[in-house]
């Protein structure tokens, strides 16, 4: 246990909001798909949180708590980026499987990496967005290789492997990541 814990200490939360949590008034995050998002917070008497595009600036409400707060930007960032996850997604798809995706979304997951639905429906965890392009492109093909292969049979890491052949680094440095809590 204590060599859980202590393997738990070193690895890296990927938190581009933690800063703003604590009072900074505004952030930008650098994507890996090339993109750079601008946060601004203000403090507003308003009796909501409201956010206008041109980056982002948010009013935040008096009673809006850090929680609330929390998502909410996650939320924004994955808004921020979801015309170009769905398109490397696809793109990365046409390349490889060539499998039948309904819905590419991105979504702040608690303890996954990534998620695919039966029906073609594949779901990314949004800080994913923050590791390096090399992760993402592993994570997707292993999302997609899910369609075949809806299990993590022999047969499903030799498509992994087919199409991703460093895999097993991918998870290595996946492994270094926490997902925010």
């Amino acid at each position: 246990m204590a060599k859980a814990f202590i393997k738990e200490k070193t690895r890296t939360t990927i938190d581009p909001f933690a800063g703003i949590l604590q009072g900074e008034t505004e952030t930008t995050v650098h994507l890996v798909t090339g993109q750079s998002v601008q946060f601004e917070i203000a403090e507003g008497g308003r009796t909501r949180t409201k956010a206008m595009r041109n980056g982002w600036r948010i009013t935040r409400a008096p009673h809006a708590d850090k929680r609330t707060l929390h998502r909410s930007l996650w939320h924004l960032l994955a808004l921020s980026a979801s015309v170009s996850v769905r398109s490397l997604v696809r793109g990365i798809n046409e390349e490889t499987l060539q499998v039948n995706i309904t819905s590419v979304a991105l979504k702040l997951m608690r303890s996954r990496w990534g998620s695919c639905g039966r029906r073609g429906q594949i779901a990314l965890s949004t800080p994913l967005l923050l590791t390096s392009p090399q992760i993402l492109r592993y994570v997707i093909i292993h999302e997609l290789a899910h369609m075949p292969h809806p299990n993590h049979s022999a047969k499903f890491w030799r498509t992994v492997g087919e199409f991703e052949p460093g895999y097993r680094k991918r998870v290595r440095e996946l492994r270094k990541f926490k997902l925010p809590s």
